[in-house]
């Protein structure tokens, strides 16, 4: 099975200045890489006739109404996908190894091209390998969204959740369910107790009364159960956002070394030398004494 790379435009472009410059290549290569240019005009050719049937598909939908708009949105979301250029790896191995040899060496030299675009590395930065969209969807139906991805750090990687974590997350939502029907159903049995025992109601007073109750310190615990689960949540977010800051990393000093590198080295001081330095880099003068020829150190 070959495998398909898509043709990001500055390879297209490497492949054109190759085949415009008429290099003897050879007659296999020269075809792979004739129909690939192909594929790829014909694609844009689709592409800017697609263009201008999109935009009168929206002129329409905007027109209808609301459930034309709806439907319109359908038909366009269920369009079939355009397929990139592609090329075959092995034609781009082919080319890079022609490349290096010494006589494609001497052939792109003599038509002004450079040697080093058509290195394996040059031709496969920023490709990418093309699934058909049955054979994607296919693979990413196999997958298992709850399975690590081992090319992600873990706070970043979704994993399997373990029972014992299963457990204490339902532990502590049973917990807090059981803390706020006891705290409802409690205030409203001792408004009730106290209304119908120490104040004297009437039961039917005392009843609505701790009904009443009981709706108030509801509506209250869920009021904080809402505040805590919110704060929970933007301390989440916060964390995966510094997480993933902290992921990135920072170049800007790198970026300034290597700025001030490339202006010629090391930049003028501004004059002011510390301590240190000046006692290491001060001078020690030597005072030369004269000896005579029978004059000994007694």
């Amino acid at each position: 099975m070959e495998t398909r790379l898509t043709l990001p435009p500055h390879l297209l472009e490497t492949i054109k200045q190759l085949v415009i410059a008429d290099v003897e290549l050879p007659s296999d290569l020269r075809r792979d890489l004739d129909a690939a240019v192909s594929s790829a005009t014909v694609v844009a050719v689709e592409a800017q006739r697609a263009v201008p049937d999109t935009e009168r598909e929206r002129e329409r939908t905007d027109d209808n109404s609301k459930s034309d708009h709806r439907e319109g949105s359908e038909a366009l979301g269920g369009a079939e996908e355009v397929v990139p250029p592609t090329i075959d790896v092995e034609v781009l191995e082919q080319l890079s190894k022609w490349a290096t040899s010494n006589d494609g060496r001497a052939l792109l030299n003599r038509k002004r091209l450079d040697p080093s675009n058509y290195l394996l590395i040059s031709l496969l930065a920023g490709t990418e390998v093309y699934l058909p969209p049955s054979q994607r969807d296919r693979l990413l139906a196999s997958q298992n969204p709850e399975k690590p991805n081992p090319y992600l750090p873990s706070y970043l990687s979704p994993a399997a959740p373990s029972f014992g974590r299963e457990f204490r997350s339902l532990s502590k939502q049973l917990t807090t369910i059981f803390n706020v029907l006891f705290s409802v159903f409690g205030s409203a049995f001792a408004v009730y107790f106290a209304a119908t025992t120490g104040a004297g109601w009437d039961r039917e007073h005392a009843i609505l009364l701790g009904v009443l109750a009981g709706c108030v310190v509801g509506v209250a615990d869920g009021v904080l159960v809402w505040i805590f689960a919110g704060r929970l949540e933007k301390s989440r977010k916060e964390a995966r956002e510094r997480g993933a800051e902290m992921a990135k990393g920072s170049a800007k000093d790198g970026l300034k070394g290597a700025e001030q590198l490339e202006e010629g080295g090391e930049k003028p001081g501004t004059g002011e030398v510390s301590t240190a330095a000046e006692t290491t880099l001060e001078k020690r003068k030597l005072r030369l004494r004269r000896r005579g020829i029978g004059e000994t150190d007694d």
